[in-house]
C-alpha cells in the first residue's frame, strides 16, 4: 500500500501543509508521508481505537500524532487543515455524503480548488452515487473529484455521463 501512499500523496506538494489522513489504520501512510514528504504536521485519525492506540505507542516522529474519531464526525475545528487523505477506507463509511461534508469542513476555502479523490469508488453503494449525482448536477465552483477505481464499469451510468475518464497504468 505505500506505493498507493506514494502515488497518492505526491499528487501535490505536501511541504508546509498540515495534512489529515482519515482511516489511518495502523499508521505505516501517515508514517511515510510525514517522513518522506515533510508536511508542517500529519494527524492520522481513525474509528478503530485499538489502532490509533497502536500508532500513539509505535510512531516517534515528529509532527507526526494520531486521534481516535469517526471520519462522519470529525474531531477537529473548521478549516484546520490543508489537504485530507484518505485511502482505502472510504468504502466503510456508513454515508459518504456525511463524510465528503466533514472533509469541506476541516479545509479551508482559501485554495483555489477542494480535490476530493475516492479510492475504490466502485465500492461506493446507491446512495452514495446518488449523492455524488445531486452533487456533479450542480457542482460547487471549487471541488473537483476524483474517482479512483479499477472497476468503472460498476459506476452508474449517470455518473459515467458527467465524467472525465483518465485510464492511468499500474503504478
Amino acid at each position: 500500500p505505500l506505493q498507493l501512499y506514494r502515488h497518492v500523496a505526491t499528487a501535490i506538494d505536501l511541504s508546509g501543509r498540515d495534512v489529515l489522513e482519515v482511516g489511518s489504520g495502523r499508521g505505516g501512510g501517515a508514517s511515510y508521508v510525514m517522513r518522506t514528504l515533510h508536511p508542517r504536521s500529519m494527524t492520522g485519525v481513525d474509528y478503530a481505537s485499538r489502532a490509533t492506540a497502536f500508532c500513539q505507542r509505535s510512531y516517534d516522529v515528529p509532527g507526526l500524532r494520531f486521534r481516535h474519531g469517526d471520519a462522519e464526525n470529525l474531531p477537529f475545528d473548521n478549516a484546520s487543515f490543508d489537504v485530507v487523505i484518505n485511502v482505502e477506507s472510504s468504502h466503510c463509511y456508513g454515508s459518504m455524503p456525511r463524510f465528503l461534508g466533514e472533509v469541506a469542513r476541516v479545509l479551508p476555502v482559501r485554495d483555489r480548488y477542494r480535490v476530493f479523490i475516492v479510492d475504490e469508488a466502485h465500492q461506493l453503494t446507491k446512495d452514495d452515487f446518488g449523492a455524488l449525482l445531486t452533487i456533479l448536477e450542480q457542482p460547487p465552483a471549487q471541488v473537483v473529484f476524483i474517482l479512483a477505481s479499477t472497476q468503472t464499469d460498476k459506476f452508474p451510468a449517470s455518473i459515467v455521463s458527467r465524467s472525465l475518464q483518465a485510464d492511468i497504468g499500474r503504478v
